[in-house]
Parts: structure tokens; sequence; C-alpha cells
């Protein structure tokens, strides 16, 4: 076993003890542990580090007793969910005849492809954790400051590998990837999470030191998100950033916008050459050259999706109702895809489209509910006037730039956006629910009650 690999395992042991000993410093561990997990060798199938650490998680804060259910209105549509991931896999069944394949086999099994649906499901379970230990304004305030710290780990191991790392995509991209295993991971977790150091930096009530700390920590997962070269992003950010300088300083809101527009067309020459290399690499054409409209005038990158949105509208077509199953876009999408040019089977790219495809529109319907419910959630706590306004502030940013992430690739289903996703999402819901309150523009103060779980 490799040093890395000693040390990781390592450190699970120790955020397994602190998760029975002292659940909520237990997650605080979980949370900046979690980027270093997938150094651990997995240990069969189904069995890995993350297993275990969920798993001991959950039976914390059961057997303690702690409160780890949200209210009705949160829940439905997480049970939701659940029932149509169910309900995919058992339409997956009847549309798919299933080899003796492992998951990257041609022909993989059923009982593989039900290990991977047991992964995407996996990551909810943070968030009853999340709900059960994050009691308190002090409690919430913590894990999201362990939230930011974890993401400024993942960014200062992006930023290591590019200056030292083998770069395995290739010398001239330059792109930052390290602990994310992929530069799109990178930029997306610090397009989403970014706006935590951001606001924190300007709440003028922290001791300077803080706020110069948070400057910093905003200014090296800037940097990593710059350098990770992710065009989907770079979006991501600059939309999660207009919806928090909407709740910061609303009358900056169109300054900014008139900024942005000058700085992308009379100011474009003076941009950092990676960015400028980067946009104009889209309409570049490269070798391969895909048979699917405006694809042909675009970089083989960029023209893979129009081919995956191609096919993934004529999937659907085929399928409205139920879809044709979990996993169904990579099983089955190359025999749709191979009129185009495009042989493999690849992610769709796109959420509301592997949605689609997989699950039809009854699992569209459940997705527009669950991402309604989140934006309520993130929306209520961003206008109260309680401790907890600032995490539904950054929580509201983090969900428009995981929107478009979203809209653009597949960002939920990787784990390590996933994980601090549902506990963000799991804060914020306690907060909601600590006390009744009035939001900004009610006609009675919100109470101040405080709820600490120790």
């Amino acid at each position: 076993m490799s040093i890395p690999a000693v040390l990781s395992l390592s450190g699970a042991i120790i955020v397994v003890l602190l998760l029975v000993i002292r659940p909520h410093w237990g997650l605080l561990a979980l949370i900046l542990y979690y980027p270093f997990i997938e150094l651990i060798p997995r240990w069969g199938p189904g069995l890995n580090a993350e297993t275990a650490l969920f798993t001991v998680a959950i039976l914390a804060v059961l057997v303690r007793g702690y409160r780890c259910f949200p209210p009705p209105y949160v829940f439905a549509p997480i049970v939701g969910y659940l029932s149509v991931m169910a309900l995919s896999f058992a339409v997956l069944t009847t549309r798919y005849q299933a080899g003796a394949g492992g998951l990257h086999d041609p022909a993989p099994s059923y009982w593989a492809i039900a290990k991977l649906l047991k992964s995407e499901l996996w990551p909810l379970l943070v968030f009853f954790v999340a709900y059960a230990l994050s009691g308190g304004s002090r409690e919430r305030r913590s894990i999201v400051t362990a939230l930011a710290l974890g993401v400024t780990i993942v960014s200062v191991a992006g930023l290591i590998d590019l200056l030292v790392g083998d770069r395995p995509y290739g010398v001239a991209m330059e792109r930052a990837t390290g602990l994310a295993q992929n530069p799109n991971r990178l930029g997306i977790l610090a397009a989403a999470f970014s706006p935590i150091a951001l606001h924190r930096a300007f709440e003028w009530e922290n001791r300077r030191r803080e706020r110069l700390a948070c400057g910093i920590i905003y200014l090296v997962v800037a940097l990593a998100l710059v350098f990770s070269q992710s065009r989907k992003a770079w979006l991501a950010a600059v939309i999660g950033h207009f919806v928090w300088l909407a709740y910061r300083n609303r009358a900056l809101v169109l300054p900014a916008a008139v900024a942005l527009v000058m700085t992308l067309t009379i100011g474009y020459a003076a941009l950092p050459s990676i960015i400028r290399d980067r946009i104009e690499a889209t309409f570049t054409p490269g070798r391969t050259i895909y048979q699917a409209g405006i694809a042909r005038r675009l970089d083989p990158s960029s023209g893979s999706r129009i081919v995956f949105y191609t096919v993934g509208v004529e999937m659907f077509m085929d399928s409205p109702l139920v879809g044709h199953g979990f996993h169904s876009f990579r099983l089955r999408g190359p025999t749709y895809s191979a009129k185009y040019g495009y042989l493999e089977g690849e992610d769709p790219h796109s959420l509301p489209l592997k949605v689609l495809v997989e699950s039809g529109l009854i699992g569209f319907i459940f997705l527009l509910w669950m991402v309604a419910v989140v934006f309520y959630v993130g929306l209520r706590a961003a206008r109260t006037k309680s401790l907890d306004r600032e995490l539904g502030v950054c929580f509201v940013a983090c969900c428009a730039a995981l929107g478009v992430a979203n809209l653009l690739g597949t960002a939920t289903s990787v784990h390590l956006i996933s994980v601090f996703f549902w506990i963000f999402f799991g804060c914020v819901a306690r907060a909601l629910s600590e006390a009744p309150f009035r939001v900004l523009d009610g006609q009675a103060e919100p109470a101040t009650r405080t709820v600490s779980v120790a």
C-alpha cells in the first residue's frame, strides 16, 4: 500500500472515531477529509471508505437520537427521487439485455449497474447527517466554514498538480486537476462554493484577520477556477456571483453586468491568454468532425456535446413517459450516435436530458419538484434577519451555479460535488425548521431562538 493510501486510511479511522465520540466534530472532519477519499483502495465490490464513513455517520446520529428527518415538504421530494431511481432501474431490466461483465465492459451485468445505482444514491445519506448535526447557528456556521476549507483543499491540490503534476490533459492545456481527478469537477466545485468565502470577506462584523483569511481563500479558489479551464464552470461562476451580488448589494448588479459586457467585447484582448485561448478553441474544429448540425463548426469537445444532446432528444422521443431506464444513455446511446460519428457510450452532459432519457417525463417532474424545494428553502433562508441569512444567500448562489453546471453537465452525479451540496442543503433546511420566522418584507421580526446540539 502506498504512503498516500496509508495516510488516507489513517485519516478515515480518525474520522470514524470522531463520528462515534463527537458526531459534530466528526462531520467537520469528514468534510475536510473527503477530498482525499479516493486515495484509499477499494476493499471489494461496492465497498470503500465512503461506504464505511457514511454508514458510521448515519448510525451515530440515529443511535444518539438526533433529529434526522426534515419537514414533509423537504422529505417528500427526496422520497420521490429515490422512488424514481428505483423505477428507472426496473425499466432498464425491460429494455436492456444484461451481460456478465463489469460496469466498464461492453455488456455489464445488472449487479454492476445496481452497484452504480447505489453509488449515485449514497451521497444522499449525508443530507440527513448534516440536518441532524446542524441544530444551532454556531454549528451551522462551523459546517459551512468546513465546506469552504474543503473546497480550498481541492483547489490547492489542483494548483499544485498544475505546477508539478503529470498533466494528463496535455501540457498545452495546463488544466488544474489534482484531487478532483477532472478539471471540470474542480472548476464546478470552485464556482459553486466560492461565494462562501467571498461573503465572509465582506462581513464587517467579522474580525479583520478572519475577513483577510476569507479573502485569501477566495483568491486561491478563484485561481483554481480559472486554471481548471472549464467553460461551464466559468459560466456557472458568473451566474452564481451575480445572484450573490443581488443579495449583497442589488445596486451593483447593473454596473457589474455592464463591466462584464465591456470586458468580453472592448476589453477582450486584455484578458489573460489562458481564458482567450479556451474561449476561442470552442469555435475551432479539430481533427474529429461530428455530423450533427453546428457540431461540424465546433471543437471536438463542444461538437460531441451537440451529438449527445441530439441523441438524447431522439431517445426521449422513443420513450417519453418512463424513459429507457437507469444508465441507459451510456448503454444504449451508441446505437443512436453511430450515425453522427460517435461510437462510444458517454455521459449525456446535461442533467435534465439524462433524467428525460432515463426516467422520462415522470422523472423530469420529480426533478422539477426537487429543484423547486431546494430553491424555496434557500430563498426563504436568504430573506430572513436571523444569523442564518448568510447560509441562505450563499446557498442560493451555490444552487444557481450548480443549476448552470447541471444544464451543461451532470455535476451532481460527481460525489465530491454531490456530498458537499447535500451537506449544505441539510444545514439550510435545518435552519428553516429551527423556529418560525418572518421574511424581510413581513410584518414581524424573525424568531431568534437557537437550539444547539452537542
